[in-house]
């Protein structure tokens, strides 16, 4: 039970209901000595530790204050033999479970765990701060169709799903995608990629995972025009060729 959201409901309980001030005296008297008792739904107290913990009220004046608070359905209570004190159990007023209450603030850690990475991806992909979002369903459809593109250049088609969910990790924006078909473009001429009929190219997810658009390749047409003699009088800078002396 938690003491304060009971009070509380206690209080809005009270503006569209009637109860003497006996009765919310005892209540309070039987709210705290709960509470001492660590919330047992039964407990047990004296009418005269009640008459001390409400100011004085009467033992007669206490007995009449419980039994209206049991007719309002606050709590619930009984005799023992003798001169046995009563036993009360309060009914508690909140309704909301601890796994709920949990579940709301777990939420509530996730929205902002996701609110930060999002910021520091942003940061990362060049996105200023204060640029309006895309809407889920919208940037959804965004990733689904710039993976679609992906897919089709990739030339090894395998773990569609395992692909699919590398790319929508990397957040990729227009700009990293264009580097990626780029990327692909390029190690397609590879001699890595194309010997033994592509048995050494990656699946797509361990090439997204592993950044790979990002490895320094050098296709076979780039090498064989690297490695093409130079006529007599010429000499190669970088993929120019230029005529000795010419300047460059």
């Amino acid at each position: 039970m938690n003491y304060m959201r009971e009070i509380n409901a206690f209080y809005d309980w009270l503006e569209t209901n009637t109860l003497s001030a006996n009765a919310v005296l005892t209540w309070y008297a039987l709210m705290h000595t709960n509470n001492k008792c660590f919330w047992k739904n039964e407990f047990t107290v004296a009418t005269s530790v009640l008459s001390h913990k409400t100011g004085g009220v009467s033992r007669r004046s206490i007995e009449l204050a419980r039994n209206e608070l049991q007719q309002k359905g606050l709590i619930e209570w009984r005799k023992r033999a003798g001169n046995q004190s009563a036993v009360y159990t309060i009914n508690q007023f909140a309704r909301i479970t601890c796994a709920q209450v949990d579940a709301q603030v777990d939420a509530q850690v996730d929205a902002q765990v996701d609110a930060q990475v999002d910021a520091q991806v942003d940061a990362i992909n060049g996105i200023p701060k204060g640029i309006p979002k895309t809407n889920t369903k919208t940037n959804t459809l965004l990733v689904d169709s710039m993976f679609d593109e992906f897919w089709a250049a990739y030339p090894k088609k395998a773990a569609k799903d395992a692909a699919k969910k590398a790319y929508a990790k990397r957040k990729p924006t227009k700009e990293l995608h264009e580097q990626m078909l780029s990327a692909i473009e390029t190690q397609k001429h590879s001699e890595q990629w194309r010997k033994e009929g592509g048995t050494f190219i990656p699946n797509p997810a361990k090439w997204l995972n592993d950044r790979r658009w990002e490895d320094d390749v050098i296709s076979d047409s780039a090498k064989w025009h690297q490695s093409e003699p130079v006529h007599p009088g010429y000499v190669r800078v970088g993929p120019m060729i230029l005529a000795k002396g010419e300047d460059y």
